[in-house]
C-alpha cells in the first residue's frame, strides 16, 4: 500500500492512532507489535523503530486463534494458583510487561511462556483497536 503524500503524522491522527497506543507493523518480511509516539521531526512517510527484529513470515503462526489459546490456558493455569485472574484489559500493552515480569517468576513461567503470554495480554490489552 503506498502512502498518501502527507505527513506520517497526519496520517496517524487520520487513522486514530494516538501516542502511547500499541500496533502490528508488518510488512513482507514480517511483523512485530511497536509502541506509538508521534513527532513532526521524522520524514514524511517514514517509522523509525530503535530496536526489533523481523521474523520470517513462515516462523509465524498462520492461525493465532490456536496461538492465543494456548497463552490463555497458560496465563489462566499459572495466575489463578495465587489470586483471581486479571482480564486482559486490566491493563494497557505498555503496562503489561512489567507486571508480568514480577509475576513470571512467581508463577514459574521459562522465558518462552512468559514472551508468549506477554505477547497474548499485549495484544488484547486495554486500548488495542483490533
Amino acid at each position: 500500500m503506498k502512502l498518501p503524500k502527507e505527513s506520517l503524522c497526519g496520517l496517524i491522527q487520520k487513522l486514530g492512532i494516538q501516542n502511547n497506543d500499541v500496533v502490528m507493523v508488518h510488512n513482507k518480511r514480517g511483523k512485530f507489535l511497536a509502541g506509538v509516539v508521534t513527532t513532526d521531526r521524522m520524514r514524511e512517510n517514514v517509522i523509525c523503530v530503535h530496536k526489533g527484529a523481523w521474523i520470517k513470515y513462515a516462523k509465524l503462526s498462520k492461525n493465532m486463534n490456536k496461538t492465543w489459546k494456548i497463552a490463555s490456558s497458560i496465563f489462566s493455569e499459572r495466575c489463578l494458583m495465587c489470586h483471581t485472574l486479571p482480564k486482559s484489559t486490566k491493563f494497557t500493552a505498555n503496562q503489561w510487561p512489567p507486571t508480568l515480569k514480577v509475576m513470571a517468576k512467581r508463577a514459574a513461567l521459562d522465558k518462552k511462556q512468559t514472551d508468549l503470554v506477554s505477547e497474548f495480554l499485549q495484544y488484547h490489552a486495554k486500548g488495542i483497536a483490533k
